[in-house]
C-alpha cells in the first residue's frame, strides 16, 4: 500500500484593471533597476576601446561581459515572491489551500475541506471552485483528462459537483 501525495497549484485570478493597481515593492524595483544597468554595463564593457589587441583582452571582456549580462538577467527575471497567495487543490486529503511564498519559505495561509467549499461549476474545460461565501477562490483548466477525473471524483465525493 502506498501514499501519494498529489496536488495541483494555480495562481488566484486577482483583480484587473487600472483602479486595482497595487503598490510597487522598493525591493523588486531595486532588483529591475539594478538588473538593467548590469546588462547596459556589459554591452558597453563589449563597446569600450582597448589598447592592447590581444586575444587575452578580448577574452577578458567578453567573460566580464557574460558575467554581468548574466547577473542582470537573473535579477530581472527572478520572480516577484509577494505576487499573492496561490492555490493548492489537494485530491488526497481533500482540501483547498492558499499558500503564500516559495520553496522552503512556503506557509499555509488557509486550509478550507472540499466539504465546506461552495457549489463547484463546470464551463467546458474551466472549473471554477468558490468558498461558502460565494468568493472566488480559483479557476482551474481541466484539459487534461486524468487530472478531470481525479478532480471530478474528489468533488463529486464532496457532494460539490
Amino acid at each position: 500500500m502506498t501514499a501519494t501525495f498529489d496536488t495541483m497549484t494555480h495562481a488566484q485570478p486577482g483583480p484587473r484593471g487600472p483602479s486595482m493597481m497595487r503598490s510597487v515593492d522598493p525591493w523588486w524595483l531595486a532588483r529591475q533597476v539594478s538588473g538593467t544597468l548590469l546588462v547596459l554595463l556589459a554591452f558597453a564593457v563589449m563597446m569600450a576601446p582597448t589598447t592592447q589587441t590581444g586575444g587575452d583582452a578580448v577574452v577578458l571582456k567578453l567573460g566580464l561581459a557574460m558575467f554581468l549580462s548574466l547577473a542582470g538577467l537573473i535579477l530581472v527575471r527572478d520572480r516577484d515572491t509577494a505576487a499573492g497567495p496561490e492555490v493548492e487543490i489537494d485530491t488526497v486529503r481533500r482540501e483547498v489551500r492558499k499558500v503564500q511564498g516559495r520553496g522552503r519559505a512556503r506557509t499555509s495561509v488557509e486550509r478550507t475541506p472540499m466539504r465546506d467549499l461552495g457549489q463547484a461549476e463546470i464551463a467546458g474545460d474551466i472549473l471554477r471552485l468558490t468558498s461558502a461565501s460565494g468568493e472566488l477562490l480559483t479557476e482551474v483548466s481541466m484539459a487534461d483528462p486524468k487530472l478531470r477525473a481525479r478532480l471530478c471524483g474528489a468533488l463529486q465525493d464532496a457532494g460539490k459537483l
